[in-house]
């Protein structure tokens, strides 16, 4: 595993505006079973409440590491494999994963759902949703290789 460079430590704190987080925290280590890995933050509901403002005035143009940044601070309580919020930023507009959220944030309000683990509640309805153009168009070509073979 390699530290975060000094330039995306400076955009963590700016995002956040000197949150819950420490310069010197991120990128350290820590030692679990004799295994090391990057410590994890517990993210106040102010500052998942920041990452969700931030991310809905993302555009098309937005990065999917800034993306990233934002979806692991809001998802910070759920368990998830490692690049996995890195990979939905990948292949998702932000777009439609604000929109995921305000259908979910929209579903609990209305008690329609009680959701118990919003990552995978997250993750399993935006399987359902298109993903970018670029990826689609992969896919699809994935696909007519396969029908041809067969």
């Amino acid at each position: 595993m390699e530290e975060l460079t000094q330039s995306d430590i400076d955009f963590i704190n700016e995002s956040l505006e000197q949150g819950t987080t420490n310069a010197n925290d991120i990128g350290s280590y820590e030692i679990v079973n004799g295994v090391p890995k990057l410590k994890r933050f517990s993210y106040t509901k102010s500052d998942k409440l920041r990452a969700f403002s931030l991310l809905t005035k993302c555009n098309y143009k937005t990065s999917p590491r800034e993306i990233f940044n934002y979806l692991e601070i809001i998802f910070s309580d759920c368990g998830s494999k490692d690049g996995h919020w890195l990979f939905i930023a990948q292949h998702y507009t932000v777009k439609t994963i604000c929109a995921v959220l305000r259908e979910i944030i929209r579903k609990h309000q209305r008690s329609e759902v009680t959701i118990l683990n919003a990552g995978k509640f997250f993750t399993s309805i935006i399987k359902k949703k298109k993903k970018r153009k670029l990826f689609r168009k992969i896919e699809e070509e994935k696909a007519k290789e396969k029908e041809a073979k067969e």
